[in-house]
Protein backbone atom coordinates (compact mmCIF):
# COMPACT_ATOMS: atom_id res chain seq x y z
CA UNK A 1 0.00 0.00 0.00
CA UNK A 2 1.38 3.72 -0.32
CA UNK A 3 0.59 6.72 0.89
CA UNK A 4 0.93 10.10 -0.43
CA UNK A 5 2.97 12.88 1.20
CA UNK A 6 -0.19 15.42 0.00
CA UNK A 7 -3.14 14.82 1.75
CA UNK A 8 -6.44 14.61 -0.70
CA UNK A 9 -9.59 17.02 0.04
CA UNK A 10 -10.90 14.74 1.71
CA UNK A 11 -8.20 13.76 4.12
CA UNK A 12 -7.87 17.79 4.85
CA UNK A 13 -8.63 18.83 8.22
CA UNK A 14 -12.32 20.86 8.05
CA UNK A 15 -11.74 24.58 7.80
CA UNK A 16 -12.43 26.49 11.07
CA UNK A 17 -14.38 29.37 9.63
CA UNK A 18 -15.08 31.17 12.97
CA UNK A 19 -11.19 31.48 13.00
CA UNK A 20 -10.92 33.94 10.26
CA UNK A 21 -13.42 36.39 11.56
CA UNK A 22 -12.24 39.74 12.55
CA UNK A 23 -12.92 40.74 16.42
CA UNK A 24 -12.16 44.08 15.85
CA UNK A 25 -11.66 46.73 19.12
CA UNK A 26 -10.95 50.18 19.75
CA UNK A 27 -10.67 52.41 22.34
CA UNK A 28 -9.56 56.14 22.48
CA UNK A 29 -9.97 58.62 25.08
CA UNK A 30 -9.01 62.31 24.49
CA UNK A 31 -7.85 64.90 27.44
CA UNK A 32 -7.66 68.60 27.60
CA UNK A 33 -3.92 69.61 28.52
CA UNK A 34 -4.01 73.24 28.75
CA UNK A 35 -4.96 74.54 25.72
CA UNK A 36 -4.14 71.74 23.51
CA UNK A 37 -6.16 67.82 23.21
CA UNK A 38 -3.67 65.04 23.54
CA UNK A 39 -4.14 61.35 23.46
CA UNK A 40 -5.08 60.15 27.00
CA UNK A 41 -5.77 56.47 25.96
CA UNK A 42 -5.63 53.84 23.05
CA UNK A 43 -6.57 50.66 22.31
CA UNK A 44 -6.05 49.02 18.87
CA UNK A 45 -7.09 45.05 17.61
CA UNK A 46 -8.28 43.03 15.43
CA UNK A 47 -7.11 44.41 11.92
CA UNK A 48 -8.38 48.32 12.39
CA UNK A 49 -5.84 50.57 13.50
CA UNK A 50 -5.84 54.67 14.92
CA UNK A 51 -3.35 57.27 13.21
CA UNK A 52 -3.26 60.87 14.39
CA UNK A 53 -1.42 62.09 11.39
CA UNK A 54 -2.49 66.20 11.52
CA UNK A 55 -1.91 67.38 15.15
CA UNK A 56 -3.40 70.15 15.66
CA UNK A 57 -5.45 71.91 18.40
CA UNK A 58 -8.68 69.72 18.03
CA UNK A 59 -7.41 65.72 17.94
CA UNK A 60 -8.27 64.06 14.55
CA UNK A 61 -8.08 60.52 14.99
CA UNK A 62 -8.11 58.44 11.28
CA UNK A 63 -9.25 55.08 11.98
CA UNK A 64 -7.87 52.31 9.21
CA UNK A 65 -9.13 49.06 8.24
CA UNK A 66 -6.20 47.04 7.22
CA UNK A 67 -8.07 44.34 6.05
CA UNK A 68 -9.95 46.50 3.53
CA UNK A 69 -13.69 45.89 4.84
CA UNK A 70 -15.94 43.52 7.06
CA UNK A 71 -16.91 40.00 5.81
CA UNK A 72 -20.22 38.33 7.24
CA UNK A 73 -20.09 37.76 10.65
CA UNK A 74 -17.12 40.37 11.30
CA UNK A 75 -17.41 42.51 14.36
CA UNK A 76 -15.98 46.04 14.77
CA UNK A 77 -16.51 47.76 18.20
CA UNK A 78 -15.43 51.16 18.71
CA UNK A 79 -15.66 53.19 22.23
CA UNK A 80 -14.41 56.99 21.92
CA UNK A 81 -14.60 59.60 24.51
CA UNK A 82 -13.57 63.33 25.00
CA UNK A 83 -13.02 64.77 28.78
CA UNK A 84 -13.78 67.92 29.53
CA UNK A 85 -12.85 70.34 27.53
CA UNK A 86 -11.15 68.53 24.92
CA UNK A 87 -11.99 68.27 21.15
CA UNK A 88 -11.70 65.27 19.25
CA UNK A 89 -12.66 64.50 15.44
CA UNK A 90 -13.03 61.40 14.40
CA UNK A 91 -13.35 59.67 10.50
CA UNK A 92 -12.25 56.88 8.58
CA UNK A 93 -9.45 56.51 5.81
CA UNK A 94 -11.73 55.68 3.47
CA UNK A 95 -15.38 54.45 2.66
CA UNK A 96 -16.02 51.02 4.62
CA UNK A 97 -16.88 48.75 2.16
CA UNK A 98 -19.29 45.78 3.54
CA UNK A 99 -19.26 42.37 1.63
CA UNK A 100 -21.47 39.90 0.64
CA UNK A 101 -22.70 37.32 3.12
CA UNK A 102 -24.31 33.55 3.18
CA UNK A 103 -24.94 33.31 7.12
CA UNK A 104 -24.34 36.01 9.60
CA UNK A 105 -24.05 40.15 9.33
CA UNK A 106 -21.88 41.99 9.63
CA UNK A 107 -21.29 44.39 13.48
CA UNK A 108 -20.20 47.83 14.04
CA UNK A 109 -21.24 48.49 17.14
CA UNK A 110 -20.06 52.58 18.13
CA UNK A 111 -20.12 53.41 21.85
CA UNK A 112 -19.08 57.84 22.04
CA UNK A 113 -18.99 59.65 25.67
CA UNK A 114 -19.14 63.52 25.47
CA UNK A 115 -18.03 65.11 28.99
CA UNK A 116 -18.84 68.84 30.13
CA UNK A 117 -17.20 71.10 27.88
CA UNK A 118 -16.13 68.67 25.50
CA UNK A 119 -16.60 68.33 21.20
CA UNK A 120 -16.86 64.48 19.57
CA UNK A 121 -17.48 64.99 16.05
CA UNK A 122 -17.85 61.21 14.90
CA UNK A 123 -17.61 61.48 10.61
CA UNK A 124 -16.51 58.37 9.36
CA UNK A 125 -16.48 58.52 5.22
CA UNK A 126 -19.58 55.92 3.99
CA UNK A 127 -20.36 52.38 4.38
CA UNK A 128 -20.70 50.75 0.74
CA UNK A 129 -22.74 47.53 0.96
CA UNK A 130 -22.15 44.94 -1.79
CA UNK A 131 -25.01 43.06 -2.92
CA UNK A 132 -25.78 40.60 -0.79
CA UNK A 133 -24.58 42.38 2.38
CA UNK A 134 -25.95 42.09 5.77
CA UNK A 135 -24.99 44.66 8.01
CA UNK A 136 -26.52 44.98 11.78
CA UNK A 137 -25.12 48.89 13.29
CA UNK A 138 -25.76 50.29 17.13
CA UNK A 139 -24.54 53.72 17.56
CA UNK A 140 -24.70 54.57 21.48
CA UNK A 141 -23.41 57.68 23.00
CA UNK A 142 -23.88 60.17 26.11
CA UNK A 143 -23.59 63.57 26.44
CA UNK A 144 -23.33 66.04 29.02
CA UNK A 145 -25.60 69.21 28.71
CA UNK A 146 -23.37 71.82 27.99
CA UNK A 147 -21.18 69.26 25.69
CA UNK A 148 -21.10 68.84 21.64
CA UNK A 149 -21.83 65.75 19.89
CA UNK A 150 -21.98 65.77 16.49
CA UNK A 151 -22.36 62.36 14.15
CA UNK A 152 -22.68 62.13 10.43
CA UNK A 153 -22.96 58.67 8.89
CA UNK A 154 -23.79 57.39 5.05
CA UNK A 155 -24.27 54.53 3.24
CA UNK A 156 -24.33 53.64 -0.75
CA UNK A 157 -26.40 50.58 -1.63
CA UNK A 158 -24.48 48.96 -4.17
CA UNK A 159 -21.15 49.67 -5.74
CA UNK A 160 -22.71 52.51 -8.08
CA UNK A 161 -20.00 53.07 -10.18
CA UNK A 162 -19.81 49.65 -11.69
CA UNK A 163 -23.63 49.24 -12.31
CA UNK A 164 -24.63 46.86 -9.21
CA UNK A 165 -27.68 46.37 -8.33
CA UNK A 166 -28.51 45.87 -4.80
CA UNK A 167 -30.40 42.80 -4.41
CA UNK A 168 -30.56 40.27 -1.17
CA UNK A 169 -29.24 42.55 1.57
CA UNK A 170 -30.34 43.32 5.53
CA UNK A 171 -29.81 46.59 7.33
CA UNK A 172 -30.31 47.03 10.79
CA UNK A 173 -29.47 50.27 12.04
CA UNK A 174 -30.16 51.58 15.94
CA UNK A 175 -29.39 54.82 17.32
CA UNK A 176 -29.59 55.67 20.92
CA UNK A 177 -28.68 59.37 21.96
CA UNK A 178 -28.25 60.15 25.85
CA UNK A 179 -27.99 63.36 27.23
CA UNK A 180 -26.74 63.47 31.16
CA UNK A 181 -27.89 59.94 31.10
CA UNK A 182 -31.09 60.68 30.12
CA UNK A 183 -32.66 59.33 26.51
CA UNK A 184 -32.70 62.02 24.21
CA UNK A 185 -32.94 60.52 20.85
CA UNK A 186 -33.82 57.13 19.38
CA UNK A 187 -33.73 56.00 15.91
CA UNK A 188 -34.03 52.53 14.05
CA UNK A 189 -33.84 51.66 10.37
CA UNK A 190 -34.15 48.11 8.89
CA UNK A 191 -34.50 46.87 5.43
CA UNK A 192 -34.30 43.32 4.08
CA UNK A 193 -34.94 40.95 1.10
CA UNK A 194 -34.67 42.75 -2.50
CA UNK A 195 -33.17 45.98 -1.03
CA UNK A 196 -32.91 47.76 -4.56
CA UNK A 197 -36.96 47.31 -5.22
CA UNK A 198 -37.39 48.76 -1.39
CA UNK A 199 -35.18 51.42 -1.99
CA UNK A 200 -37.76 51.98 -5.25
CA UNK A 201 -40.96 52.95 -3.54
CA UNK A 202 -42.00 56.07 -3.02
CA UNK A 203 -42.49 55.95 0.76
CA UNK A 204 -39.30 54.90 2.01
CA UNK A 205 -36.13 56.15 -0.53
CA UNK A 206 -38.11 56.86 -4.10
CA UNK A 207 -35.39 55.54 -6.02
CA UNK A 208 -32.48 56.64 -4.13
CA UNK A 209 -29.34 54.81 -3.76
CA UNK A 210 -27.58 56.77 -0.95
CA UNK A 211 -28.49 58.01 2.11
CA UNK A 212 -26.66 59.77 5.44
CA UNK A 213 -28.47 60.81 8.70
CA UNK A 214 -26.42 64.27 10.43
CA UNK A 215 -27.03 64.50 14.34
CA UNK A 216 -25.98 67.51 16.16
CA UNK A 217 -26.43 67.42 20.24
CA UNK A 218 -25.32 71.19 21.51
CA UNK A 219 -26.45 73.86 23.15
CA UNK A 220 -27.00 76.22 20.34
CA UNK A 221 -27.99 73.12 18.17
CA UNK A 222 -31.12 75.03 17.09
CA UNK A 223 -29.08 78.41 16.21
CA UNK A 224 -28.26 76.28 13.43
CA UNK A 225 -30.76 74.97 11.28
CA UNK A 226 -31.29 78.31 9.24
CA UNK A 227 -27.68 77.85 8.35
CA UNK A 228 -27.80 73.80 7.70
CA UNK A 229 -30.90 74.25 5.30
CA UNK A 230 -29.12 76.54 2.98
CA UNK A 231 -26.08 73.87 2.62
CA UNK A 232 -28.76 70.78 2.32
CA UNK A 233 -30.91 72.61 -0.81
CA UNK A 234 -29.46 71.40 -3.85
CA UNK A 235 -31.02 69.84 -6.51
CA UNK A 236 -31.09 66.00 -6.74
CA UNK A 237 -30.57 65.24 -3.22
CA UNK A 238 -33.84 65.05 -1.55
CA UNK A 239 -33.65 66.33 2.00
CA UNK A 240 -34.91 67.83 5.40
CA UNK A 241 -34.03 69.36 8.66
CA UNK A 242 -35.42 70.21 11.99
CA UNK A 243 -34.18 71.26 15.28
CA UNK A 244 -35.69 71.05 18.69
CA UNK A 245 -34.51 70.03 22.61
CA UNK A 246 -31.05 71.05 21.86
CA UNK A 247 -30.42 68.94 18.80
CA UNK A 248 -30.22 69.09 15.23
CA UNK A 249 -31.19 65.97 12.58
CA UNK A 250 -30.43 66.23 9.25
CA UNK A 251 -31.97 63.55 6.75
CA UNK A 252 -30.51 63.19 2.42
CA UNK A 253 -31.31 60.75 -0.01
CA UNK A 254 -29.82 60.61 -3.21
CA UNK A 255 -29.51 58.64 -6.26
CA UNK A 256 -26.20 60.15 -7.01
CA UNK A 257 -23.66 59.14 -3.85
CA UNK A 258 -21.20 61.48 -5.05
CA UNK A 259 -23.69 64.31 -5.12
CA UNK A 260 -24.59 63.08 -1.76
CA UNK A 261 -21.00 63.27 -0.57
CA UNK A 262 -20.96 66.74 -1.97
CA UNK A 263 -23.80 68.38 0.33
CA UNK A 264 -22.43 66.22 3.27
CA UNK A 265 -19.17 68.18 3.18
CA UNK A 266 -20.48 71.77 2.35
CA UNK A 267 -23.50 70.61 5.78
CA UNK A 268 -20.59 69.52 8.02
CA UNK A 269 -18.47 72.27 7.35
CA UNK A 270 -21.16 74.81 7.99
CA UNK A 271 -22.49 72.85 11.36
CA UNK A 272 -19.13 72.91 12.41
CA UNK A 273 -17.69 76.52 10.99
CA UNK A 274 -14.48 74.39 10.15
CA UNK A 275 -13.35 72.01 7.56
CA UNK A 276 -14.00 68.50 6.86
CA UNK A 277 -11.11 66.06 7.85
CA UNK A 278 -8.60 66.04 5.22
CA UNK A 279 -9.39 62.35 4.36
CA UNK A 280 -12.27 63.26 3.20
Amino acid sequence: MTTSAVPLPSEAPALNVESLRVRAHLRLRAVLDGTKTRLADLGEGGGYRIKFPFPDKSLEAVIVNTGGGLLGGDELNIEASADAGAQLDITTQSAEKIYRTLEQPSRIDVKLNVVEGAKLHWMPQESILFSGAQLKRDIHADVAANAELLIAESMTFGRIASGEIMHAGAVKDRWRIKRDGRLLFADDFALSGALAESLDRPAIAGGARASATLLLVAPDAESRLDTVREHIALNGVESGASAWNGMLIVRLLSKDPALLRKVIITTLEGLRKSPVPRFW
